[in-house]
């Protein structure tokens, strides 16, 4: 048992973050995910949506979006670094708009951006979970690089 937790110690050390960095990722997440929780309710209000392109979704699909973003919102910032939170922020900010709207308009989330040509339906929060999900990946491997030193592998 000892030896297993031996194993496992190089991963509970924490990295050299400080408070600081962290209060100012935290913040810097906020304001992003504020903009985009704004700008896409906004625009499903002012835009009409077609009957056929609201996205209803089932009551478990709505808890997992809402334990994705409680977890993103809790986690991003940690790493105290500017383009993690804001790739978080426009991750966590597209949430926060989907499941407003899908609480808000009952009978789904409003898409009002359609491609007839591809036959797809969506919204500016889609895009900003997409968007997220794409800045991440880059900011994740500066912020390792980074923080080369610290990591117990090679990259």
């Amino acid at each position: 048992m000892r030896r297993e937790r031996a194993q496992l110690a190089p991963l509970r050390r924490q990295l050299p973050i400080e408070p600081g960095a962290i209060r100012a990722a935290r913040r810097l997440l906020l304001a992003v995910a504020a903009v985009v929780v704004a700008v896409d309710i906004g625009d499903k209000l002012v835009t009409p949506t077609l009957p056929e392109a609201f996205h209803p979704r089932p009551p478990i699909v709505l808890l997992a979006m809402v334990v994705v973003t409680v977890l993103g919102l809790v986690t991003f910032p940690r790493a105290g670094s500017r383009a993690i939170a804001i790739a978080g922020g426009l991750m966590v900010g597209g949430g926060v708009a989907n499941t407003v709207s899908l609480l808000a308009w009952g009978s789904g989330i409003p898409n009002p951006l359609l491609s007839s040509r591809y036959d797809i339906a969506f919204n500016l929060a889609d895009l900003a979970v997409g968007s997220g999900f794409v800045l991440l990946l880059p900011a994740t491997l500066a912020f390792a690089v980074r923080h080369r030193e610290h990591l117990n592998s090679p990259l």
